[in-house]
């Protein structure tokens, strides 16, 4: 009788333990690819959220450019400056992407015409990404691109 218990005090927290497990919620993963994490930055910068923008961006790229804005406090040198820049400049159309790679926590993907105002990104260009937080983030100077060419 005594085993008879145990077995089913056992079976219950087991049972107990499983439907707690699976009543969690999902872990989000974020951007699962390079070509992922380009196609929310290209959505974020379209509809200039500043926030969602930076979100797809390695920390190296977020640290340069709160240290540009910083160090600059001008409107001109702020991120929300910057992502309307890239918003105006950004290619109207989501760029042709190809060669996708991923080694361990660091991948590239080749694109075409990101931005429609420099002559660098209107051929096909590698950008770098990185994995952080398990998601994949631009960490490329090519969000830098988008500078206005204006004299």
């Amino acid at each position: 009788m005594k085993l008879f218990v145990n077995f089913g005090l056992i079976f219950s927290i087991a049972v107990v333990l499983f439907n707690s497990v699976s009543c969690l919620p999902s872990i989000s993963v974020g951007n699962t690819s390079p070509k992922d994490a380009l196609q929310k930055f290209y959505g974020a910068v379209q509809k200039g959220d500043v926030k969602a923008v930076r979100q797809t961006l390695s920390r190296r790229i977020n640290d340069r450019i709160d240290t540009v804005a910083k160090s600059n406090p001008a409107p001109a040198y702020q991120p929300e400056t910057l992502v309307e820049t890239m918003r105006k400049n950004l290619s109207p159309q989501m760029p042709a992407v190809r060669n996708e790679k991923t080694d361990g926590n660091w991948g590239t993907l080749a694109i075409d015409a990101l931005f429609t105002n420099d002559k660098n990104t209107r051929t096909r260009r590698t950008v770098s990404f990185v994995k952080e937080d398990y998601s994949w983030k631009i960490d490329d100077d090519i969000v830098f691109s988008a500078e206005s060419n204006d004299e």
